[in-house]
């Protein structure tokens, strides 16, 4: 008769292999799994940005920048329409951003670009620290009310404010 007995059972180490076996495959399908999808919110500075697999990018000289579109209703004889006038940028700290270019652009929600009017693919700033925006693509003009945000507006619309799924900045160098 066997009293104590301290080496344990072959049955106790079987079943300890099985289980850290199953634990690290459910970790690493967890990873592939919620690694995928956990971007699909990003809070930058107090607004939220959601997309869908997509990518979101906050400029490097300031991550509070607030864009956003403004419309002109032109009236025409049966059927007006809305077409996409003015991009404005707010909570633009300027000294950070001074010599910095932005880009903007449109785009639809096929992930297409859209053309912002005739001849202008895109909106293109330099920043200027004392005036926020010195220079923009031609067919644009620039205007501040202060140093904190630039006012875009598109000289002749041609794109329907309908077709705008969403606005991007990018910063160059």
């Amino acid at each position: 008769m066997e009293i104590l007995n301290f080496e344990g059972t072959a049955k106790s180490k079987s079943k300890k292999k099985p289980l850290g076996l199953l634990l690290s495959v459910a970790s690493v399908v967890a990873v592939a799994t919620f690694g995928s999808t956990l971007a699909e919110g990003v809070t930058v500075s107090s607004g939220a940005i959601t997309f869908g697999q997509g990518v979101a990018q906050a400029t490097a000289c300031d991550n509070a920048i607030t864009l956003t579109p403004g419309a002109e209703f032109t009236n025409a004889s049966g059927a007006g329409s809305f077409r996409l006038k003015t991009v404005k940028i707010t909570n633009l700290d300027a000294n950070a951003c001074n010599g910095k270019t932005f880009i903007i652009k449109a785009w639809g929600d096929t992930g297409s670009a859209l053309t912002l009017a005739s001849g202008v693919g895109e909106i293109t700033s330099v920043v200027n620290a004392t005036k926020a925006s010195s220079t923009a693509t031609t067919g644009v003009t620039v205007s501040s009310a202060a140093t904190t945000e630039i006012l875009y507006t598109i000289t002749t619309p041609t794109l329907s404010a309908g077709d705008v799924y969403k606005l991007t900045i990018e910063q160059q160098s």
